[in-house]
Parts: structure tokens; C-alpha cells; sequence
């Protein structure tokens, strides 16, 4: 009687060739290797069940979708880096931009430095001569030592005299707008003896400097705080000199409004750009606004610093009121004050910053281009792709159809290589599956026939 290795199981659920088809990816599990195809089968089932798997078209949180999608990691990959290139180009392009713009601030400030200190120089210097004109005017030379020697102020000729040189005096100071007063100073009392302001007549001024150097020579005091109002106060003096030889002083007050016209004055620095004068005492120098919030006394930074101690220079810092500026300090050594030329950071870099804005605009606008690009591009070769799991599930679920991947396999690149491959193998697993089902038809018919005759025997034994 022949005899042969066959399964004996039921061909329900539990059938080998049922879990098989159901659950392609637990083959190890199979009882019957002795049929061979299914563990030659093996690792293809499982190839196709993790394509299937991993293309498969359901919603997955973002992270897993990362995962699984390799349209959404190239989108995402070249989206990122098209922020990242965009965002150095930006700030390559911002940091050029400033330095190119801090340079040429840098260079105004120096031009306008330099324009204030020779429009100051040439100021001072028109004062300084009319003073010694006006010391040499014939009026005050012959009437000046009458005012000073007289030993009688109540006398008739002194009153007269006195009343004459004061008439002149004011009638010379309101010609000159650019002057705040006009005294003289006789040679060994030290006070003054006229002025054209009443009220300072009688003033000691012995231990001023234009005093005791104006008795020989013209001179400049530089600016100084008044001994009366604490105001800064810039003097001219020049002796007055007769065929004898000094016969006292006159002296003037510079009016220091006129200074701040040319000081303050803010041509071609925006409008945040300022210049401005500092004494020696830390005040900044102003005709009208001393004492106020605007120029407060005893002030202080990084280039009023360095201006006093003889630097002159340019440098990035914080102004008297705290703010960054671009600032040109100047050591003026000729009137013994500091020349400032400072524009705010945040009013000169804005145009690096408009720049910078714009180009991270134009660049994540680029990426976004180049993602939807990557997106459109990324469809076309990832529904090939996609057509290929649809056909493993297909494969999975015994309904595959050649035709499912007919239209990929005629493609030229690699895909449609991948393409035609896997059709082979499909059909040649089809092909399998068809024989090995036969086989189990054959087997299970020859069981039938050897337990019909099984149980014959038996029958006919009993």
C-alpha cells in the first residue's frame, strides 16, 4: 500500500495555506515546511507586507508621518533648508549692510566735525578781532582813563564823560548781536568800572584770567562757568593802550546763542543726528539751554572721556543719556572743549534691518516655493510608489491583478525597473500559490480515498 507524508489537519481557518493568505508576515509560525514553497515564499511575503505597511494611506500624527513618509521627510528636508540658507544670506547681508552703513556714518560725522570746528574757530576768531578793534576806537582811548582815574564820581565832567562812554557803549554792543556784554576795567582795581549791563558795574573780577593776561595782550578765555550764575560764559579782552601805554581793559561776553546756531545746527544727520560742545567741567556748552533736561551739567560717556583726555576719534557707545550712538569725538585744544557728533544706532542701522527683513521674507518665500515644488515633483514619483504598496496589499488580500502595475513597469527610470520586478515576482508567487493549492486539492483527495478505505477495512473486519 502506498504511503506519503500528508497533513491530517481540517482545510478551515486553521489550514496552513488560510494563515498563509491572512497573515503573510508570521510565516515562521507555519507547521508545514515539508511543501517548500512557503519557506521559499518567505522573506518575499514579508518584503511585500512591509511596503504595504509602510505606504499604507491613513492620518499619523507628525512625527510618525515623518517616519513613514519619505515626501514629507524631502519637503520638510528641503523646506528646512531653504530657511537655513535664506536666514545666512539675511544676516550675511545684514552685516554687511551695517558695517558699509557704519563707515559711511562714521565718515558724515567726521565731515560735519570737521565743518563745526572750522565754522567755531573761524566764530571765535571774528570776536576776537572785532574786541580788539573795539578796544582801539578812539572814543573809548581817550574817554576810558577819564572813567578810571577820576577821584570824584560825583564830579560834573566825570558824570559827563561816564554818561557819554556808556551811550557809545551800548550803541557799539547793540550792533553786535553776537555779543552778551561789553565792560572795561581799570588797570589796578580789578572791578568793572562801566558796563552795559548797570547791574554787574562794580563786579570784582581780579582773579579772572582775561584780566590779568588782558592788561598786556588780546585774549581768549575759553569757556568757564560764571562766578554769578554758574552759566558757561566765553570772555574776550583786550588791553586799552593809549601813547602812554595800558591804560585798562575791555572786555566782552561772548553771546553763546549765536555759538549754538552753528553748534546745533543738524544738517545731513537725520533726524536724530546732534552736535554738541562740552567744557571742562563736564557741561555741555549752550547759550539757551543750559541747565535744562535737555543739557544737563556734569555729563558724561565714552567719547566725552576719551575728548578729555586729548583723544580725538570715533567709536560705537552710550551718550549722556544712555542711548547707543555712533559718535566723533573732537579735542578742541585751541578753545579747550569737546566737539560731539553722535546719530543714534537705531536710526542708522534701519536700513540694514529693512534689509535683513526683506531677504528672510524673499527666502522663506523661496522655500515655500520650493516645497510646493518638491511637493508636485514628489507626487509623481511617490504614486508610483504608493501603486506599488496598493498591489501588496492586493497581493495580500489575493486580489492582485497585473494590470495593477502595468502602467509603472513601462517607465525607464527605477522605478518603473522596481516596477516590472515586482509584477515578475508577483506572478511568480501567484504561480506558486496556484500549484500549492492544487497540491493540497490532490493530497486532500487522497486522503479522502484512504480514509473511505480505512474505514472499509474496518467494516469488513467487524
Amino acid at each position: 500500500m502506498e504511503t506519503s507524508r500528508v497533513y491530517t489537519g481540517p482545510l478551515d481557518q486553521s489550514d496552513p495555506l488560510m494563515s498563509l493568505m491572512q497573515a503573510p508576515s508570521d510565516l515562521s509560525r507555519l507547521p508545514w515546511d515539508g511543501y517548500g514553497i512557503a519557506t521559499a515564499k518567505r522573506e518575499g511575503y514579508a518584503t511585500i507586507h512591509a511596503i504595504a505597511r509602510l505606504y499604507r494611506s491613513k492620518w499619523e500624527p507628525p512625527v510618525k508621518l515623518l517616519r513613514r513618509s519619505l515626501l514629507a521627510r524631502l519637503i520638510l528636508t528641503f523646506f528646512l533648508l531653504g530657511i537655513i540658507s535664506s536666514t545666512l544670506v539675511g544676516m550675511f547681508v545684514f552685516l554687511s549692510a551695517r558695517t558699509v552703513i557704519r563707515d559711511n556714518m562714521f565718515e558724515r560725522l567726521e565731515a560735519t566735525a570737521d565743518s563745526k570746528e572750522q565754522l567755531l574757530d573761524r566764530w571765535i576768531q571774528d570776536q576776537y578781532r572785532d574786541v580788539i578793534f573795539l578796544a582801539s576806537l578812539p572814543t573809548i582811548v581817550e574817554q576810558a582813563p577819564t572813567v578810571f582815574e577820576s577821584e570824584d564820581q560825583s564830579s560834573e565832567a566825570y558824570q559827563d564823560v561816564y554818561a557819554n562812554l556808556s551811550e557809545y557803549l551800548l550803541l557799539v554792543f547793540y550792533q553786535r548781536p553776537y555779543l552778551q556784554e561789553i565792560f572795561l576795567i581799570p588797570p589796578d582795581e580789578g572791578v568793572v568800572a562801566l558796563s552795559t549791563q548797570k547791574p554787574n558795574e562794580g563786579s570784582p573780577v581780579e582773579d579772572q584770567p582775561y584780566y590779568t593776561l588782558g592788561m598786556n595782550d588780546p585774549t581768549i578765555q575759553t569757556v568757564y562757568p560764571d562766578p554769578q550764575t554758574g552759566a558757561p560764559t566765553l570772555t574776550i579782552a583786550a588791553p586799552v593802550q593809549n601813547a602812554e601805554g595800558s591804560v585798562g581793559v575791555l572786555a566782552a561776553h561772548l553771546n553763546l546763542t549765536q555759538m549754538d546756531s552753528i553748534v546745533f545746527e543738524r544738517a545731513g544727520l537725520g533726524e536724530t543726528g546732534e552736535t554738541y560742545l562740552v567744557d571742562t567741567f563736564n557741561t555741555i556748552v549752550s547759550g539757551r539751554r543750559f541747565g535744562t533736561d535737555e543739557f544737563p551739567q556734569d555729563v558724561t560717556s565714552f567719547g566725552i572721556e576719551q575728548a578729555l583726555a586729548g583723544e580725538s576719534g570715533s567709536a560705537l557707545y552710550q551718550n549722556h543719556r544712555g542711548e547707543r550712538v555712533l559718535g566723533v569725538y573732537r579735542w578742541l585744544e585751541d578753545s579747550q572743549l569737546i566737539l560731539m557728533a553722535e546719530i543714534s544706532q537705531r536710526e542708522t542701522f534701519q536700513p540694514a534691518r529693512r534689509m535683513l527683513v526683506t531677504s528672510l521674507f524673499i527666502g522663506l518665500t523661496s522655500a515655500a516655493v520650493v516645497a510646493a515644488g518638491v511637493f508636485l515633483i514628489g507626487q509623481q514619483i511617490a504614486e508610483p510608489i504608493r501603486a506599488l504598496a496598493r498591489a501588496a496589499e492586493a497581493i495580500q488580500e489575493r486580489r492582485f491583478e497585473p494590470d495593477m502595475v502595468q502602467g509603472i513597469s513601462r517607465r525607464e527610470d527605477e522605478i518603473g525597473t522596481l516596477a516590472a520586478g515586482f509584477s515578475r515576482m508577483a506572478n511568480d508567487l501567484n504561480s506558486q500559490m496556484q500549484i500549492l493549492e492544487q497540491r493540497v486539492r490532490e493530497r486532500t483527495r487522497r486522503l479522502e480515498r484512504r480514509s473511505a478505505q480505512l474505514a472499509s477495512c474496518l467494516l469488513y473486519t467487524s
